[in-house]
């Protein structure tokens, strides 16, 4: 009996702690939720001329009760990245550009209240915020009670694809024109999405967080390339201090030798992809490079690129890890 209550009593003691955490993190989220609401609605209605234009004429009928939305939705897509970021306060910019999971929310707030608001003929004098945190997000479902995460609506979230590389160039906007003419570190921000345009390679939620000391991380869930039992895996990884990334490293786990001339090309591929879309560029023939499998070491404009192999201990299996750091990166 006293057992029962123990664990009643651990069981009790662990909902209320996860509720109010929960609660907590709704009441910060929709505060931010505000300021985000506010700058879209300030935007749309400073060009609001210009975007009802381009939603008419954007958008192509196909006949038969079918139409081509997809110019006018990467013009909402510019619209937030150019326009509605860069009119975010500095401080609310600053916690997109180190948190993914914000990232992720002021995306799909941002662009679906623009295109909502595009819908009237006339803009409204005013909006309602709670209408538009609805339209998002489902606040009535049972496991927001306790889960801090949000629970966006189907069909409404937009991040994981659309805003990955878009808020990127906008966060970028402020930062010197180009790494690769310095060296710099990357942003936290640019770091951990820099392959989010590929299927799940989105970071984690805990987004890029202190992983010790002074030491900040981020990373993506593993990416299985079969659907066998002892399946290769990629996932991705940055690594730096609070502000500034130092080392993103794409890791490929081989389980399974039998596919591991076919996992290592698409590791090469990859990483090809992420050194483009940090530096803009990438040496001619890198990604076949790091197909053979073969490590090496290497600079391209003013950052170490390398291809590490390591061996496991049990002799079943080895990781090969394709890195790019600064020159003054240090483990």
């Amino acid at each position: 009996m006293k057992i029962l209550l123990v664990i009643s009593t651990v069981l009790w003691s662990a909902f209320v702690c996860a509720y109010y955490y929960s609660r907590y993190c709704r009441y910060i989220r929709f505060k931010e939720y505000g300021t985000y609401a506010d700058t879209t609605f300030k935007a749309v209605q400073q060009h609001f001329n210009e975007l009802n234009t381009k939603s008419q004429t954007l958008v192509t009928d196909l006949g038969f009760n079918k139409k081509d939305e997809s110019a006018w939705e990467a013009e909402v897509r510019k619209f937030v990245s150019m326009i509605i970021f860069e009119g975010l306060p500095a401080h609310a910019k600053e916690k997109i550009r180190l948190s993914p999971s914000r990232g992720r929310e002021f995306s799909t707030l941002a662009y679906n209240m623009t295109k909502d608001l595009m819908c009237y003929a006339k803009l409204p004098s005013t909006y309602n915020l709670k209408e538009v945190i609805d339209s998002i997000e489902n606040t009535d479902s049972l496991r927001s009670i306790y889960n801090p995460s949000p629970m966006i609506t189907h069909g409404r979230e937009v991040w994981p694809k659309i805003f990955a590389i878009t808020l990127m160039i906008g966060a970028l906007a402020e930062a010197p024109k180009s790494n690769a003419e310095s060296g710099a570190p990357f942003p936290p921000f640019e770091a951990c999405n820099a392959l989010a345009d590929e299927n799940d390679f989105m970071p984690s939620r805990s987004g890029y967080s202190v992983l010790s000391g002074n030491t900040y991380s981020c990373g993506t869930l593993y990416k299985y390339t079969s659907k066998s039992d002892a399946a290769n895996n990629l996932s991705m990884y940055a690594k730096g201090t609070k502000t500034d990334v130092t080392r993103v490293k794409l890791m490929l786990n081989i389980n399974n030798k039998q596919t591991a001339s076919r996992d290592t090309k698409e590791l090469g591929r990859l990483c090809e992809k992420m050194v483009k879309n940090l530096l803009g560029s990438t040496p001619a023939g890198l990604g076949t490079k790091i197909a053979a499998g073969v490590p090496f070491e290497m600079v391209y404009e003013s950052y170490n690129l390398f291809l590490k192999k390591d061996v496991w201990p049990t002799g079943k299996g080895y990781e090969l890890n394709c890195f790019i750091t600064t020159l003054d990166h240090k483990e």
